[in-house]
């Protein structure tokens, strides 16, 4: 089991596109037009292949902003807590920054539970903020210290 920096966009691109459904707001563009190059990317990987990525943003000067996926073939694999864990760890040891952030839709209350397994705690709400199935729904803002 491992997390680590990867330099290889097609492969962001194909997680993300597998994902992509479960994922995605109403005006999202198709991953295979979004421009990968230099985003920083963490694999998520076992002996069974990459479990999933973590893309990082920076949020201010000393936060950076995560955003997990999960391949659906691994959804629900027993590692994918330590998986994520790890990954969290190598952000922080990446950016040096001690505070990581993410967004969720309210609606999507299993990814919820899966970043709280991870350690993310629920920190706010930012209303009508994503648009799904033509409706504007909630976003939590969930945070972890490292």
């Amino acid at each position: 089991m491992r997390a680590n920096l990867i330099r290889n966009p097609e492969l962001t691109k194909t997680i993300l596109e597998e994902v992509f459904e479960e994922i995605k707001e109403d005006n999202s563009p198709h991953p295979s037009a979004i421009d990968m190059t230099g985003v920083p990317v963490i694999a998520l990987t076992t002996e069974d292949g990459v479990h999933g990525i973590i893309a990082m943003q920076p949020f201010g000067l000393n936060a950076t902003h995560l955003s997990l996926a999960i391949r659906p073939d691994f959804y629900g694999h027993k590692e994918n807590i330590e998986l994520a864990r790890m990954g969290v760890q190598l952000c922080s040891n990446l950016t040096k920054h001690s505070k990581f952030v993410m967004t969720i839709p309210t609606t999507d209350t299993n990814k919820l539970r899966f970043v709280q397994r991870v350690g993310f705690k629920r920190e706010g709400v930012i209303r009508n903020s994503f648009l799904r199935s033509g409706e504007m729904i909630d976003q939590y803002i969930v945070g972890v210290s490292i």
